[in-house]
Formats: C-alpha cells, structure tokens, sequence
C-alpha cells in the first residue's frame, strides 16, 4: 500500500510501512492500521495530533482514558478563583507550583514548609535553601501526605478552528477510509483540506439529531464511520470523539457502483470495541449544509456537554474519593497514635472530620 499522505509532507518514503492509530493513541485510540509510511506518521502526529491531544488532555484524565501507552500527563488549568492547579489521572487536584513559607521562631530557629507534589520535590526545595542561606538541617526533613481540597470549579472550551485540531480530525476519516480500501481519487476532498490545497474546511458540526443507535449513556464513546453512496456520488464519514464532539467530514465524490459502509466504536475507558450501530443516511444537500454550520449547532454542543460532563466523569470522581478515604483513614491513624487512644469511635470521628475538611463533595 502506498502511504496515505504521500505528497504533503517532505521525505516521504512512498510505502506504508508503519501502524497509524486511526484515533490518537492520547485520548485511548485502540484501532490501528498500516497505511503510512514512518516519516509521515511521524509528522503528523507531531503538527496534527499533538494539538488535538493538547486540547483533549483534560477530557482524558476527567474521564478515566485508558491509553494502550503511557499516561495522560497531568493538566493544569487556571479556575474560577484564578488559582492555577494541575489535574491528575489518579483522581487528585494540586497546585501547579509549590508553596514555600519560611519562618523564625522567638529562638531564632528558622521553619520551612514546602507544599509539592512529591516529597522529592520538597527535599529538593528545602536543601537548595540550605545551600543558598548557608544554613544546615537541625532535625530531619519531615514529610508528611496531605490531599489539598480544591472545587471542580472551572470551564472548558475547545477552538475547532485551530489548524491542528481540525486537520487531525479530518485525517482520522481520511485514513480509516484510506485503510479500508477506498481509493484515494474518492477521497480527494479531504485530502486537499490535509495538503492546504483547499483553505475551506471540509467538516462541520452534527448535532441536529443523534445518529448512534443504542448509544451507552454513561460511556464517552469514540465513533469513526465512513459511507460510500453511489445514488449520490459522494463519500462521506461521521467522527464522534468522547460522546459529545461530533462532525460529518466530506471526504469526496464517489466514482463506484457499490454502497460501501465501515463502522467502529469505541469505549475509550475500556479499549473495548462496541457493539452498537449508527443510522447515517445523509443527503449532498445535507452533507453541505453541516459544512457551513449555523449558531444553534454550537449552542447544542454546549448543552450537550454539559448534560454527559458529570455522567463521564464518574470513573474519576471514584478515584478522587478512595484518594480521600485513604488520605482521611490514614490521618486519622496517625492523629490516634498521637493520642494513645484505641477507640473505633474516634478513629470513625477523625476520618469523618477529615473528609469533611475536603472539597470532594462539592
């Protein structure tokens, strides 16, 4: 098979040699195809995908992403309280930067206290003032775990004119048309849009009606489908990322006989393949209009977020609430060890005291 993106980007080697995950591999993509050679995928996962991935990381942490490799790396957003804090893929919230208070005692002792991801961190903070104060360490540096209580007070938005966001949304489509067996002079549409040939964008918005059939309401699905229509003479695909981004792609003008469809559907949670359908019956005229999508069709994006956000998240919200049961359980230990007592009733006391000092619940 020649490469799929022969011609755009420079130093191709002409044969597809290499496995392009058809969804980035960063918001949970499992499918995978040979269809481009290795310097092209390269490249476009370094000018395309990267920054969909960019604008996606937050979703992939919030909701329970299982990459095949690596991890999401942690986020940091800036809140409604205008506190810049980092998101984690073990359910946890915390400060993007450290906090360092420095202070002297009647004695003229000097106390410092670092707030930081990890004790490593801390240690290193601490022995670099050390140095820099020529000062040294009386007792040994204690560290000691304590979860910071921050709100899920923030929004999100995405800019789906960003040139990499929607290139690699178009070549998603693209590819796993390519991949399937559809000649690339049907694709011609697309592929002018990934080449810069063609500056209109070649997809828009779908939210006028829900397509999926049997859709599992609390699973941020990935959905890729290409149709081949021989009535109409256009080939067309429908890309659905987490549930709620969702575009039809005219990918070009169909010269066969037959009516072709490729299906997938994905639990990005899971990595397991669905199996659910999808009723994609669209008209040229219809196809055309998704393409100059009108006000309305944003409004319907942000009702829909907001309607799935919370069911979505629930993987994450669990994590975050064992991180806080084992945080609250484990303190309260400690603080009952320091009082030599062995009653259940205040070890259940300090544990509740200690979830309820936490912003969790709001």
């Amino acid at each position: 098979m020649i490469c799929g993106l022969k011609g755009i980007f420079e130093k191709c080697s002409l044969e597809a040699t290499s496995e392009e995950h058809i969804i980035p591999n960063a918001i949970g993509g499992r499918l995978k195809r040979v269809c481009l050679c290795r310097n092209c995928n390269t490249k476009a996962g370094d000018q395309w995908d990267s920054g969909l991935a960019k604008q996606l990381n937050l979703l992939s942490i919030l909701f329970s992403v299982a990459r095949e490799r690596g991890d999401s790396p942690n986020e940091m957003i800036l809140n409604n309280e205008l506190e810049k804090i980092l998101f984690r893929e073990d359910g946890t919230i915390i400060a993007s930067a450290p906090k360092t208070n420095i202070t002297e005692d009647n004695n003229g002792e000097i106390h410092i206290e670092v707030q930081s991801a990890s004790s490593k961190t801390a240690k290193q903070i601490i022995s670099g003032f050390l140095k820099k104060e020529n000062l040294y360490a009386k007792s040994e540096i204690e560290y000691r775990e304590e979860l910071e209580s921050y709100s899920l007070d923030f929004s999100i938005s995405f800019d789906f004119t960003d040139e990499s966001f929607a290139r690699s949304l178009v070549k998603m489509a693209y590819l796993y048309a390519y991949s399937s067996g559809i000649e690339g002079r049907n694709l011609d549409s697309a592929f002018a849009y990934l080449d810069g040939e063609s500056k209109e964008h070649c997809f828009g918005p779908c939210y006028k009606e829900d397509l999926v059939i049997n859709r599992p309401e609390e699973v941020p699905i990935h959905v890729v489908v290409v149709k081949c229509c021989a009535i109409n003479k256009i080939v067309y695909g429908y890309l659905e990322l987490f549930g709620f981004i969702r575009v039809i792609v005219k990918l070009g003008d169909y010269i066969g006989r037959e009516n072709l469809m490729f299906k997938y559907f994905l639990d990005p949670t899971t990595g397991e393949e669905l199996n659910i359908d999808i009723n994609l019956d669209l008209t040229i005229e219809e196809v055309n209009a998704i393409l100059k999508p009108q006000r309305s069709e944003i409004e319907s994006f942000n009702i829909l977020l907001e309607s799935k956000f919370n069911l979505f998240i629930k993987k994450w919200n669990k994590k975050r609430l064992r991180k806080a049961i084992e945080w609250a359980s484990c303190k309260a230990s400690q603080e009952l060890n320091q009082s030599k007592e062995e009653n259940i009733q205040a070890y259940i006391f300090l544990v509740y005291k200690n979830l309820s000092s936490l912003n969790i619940f709001n």
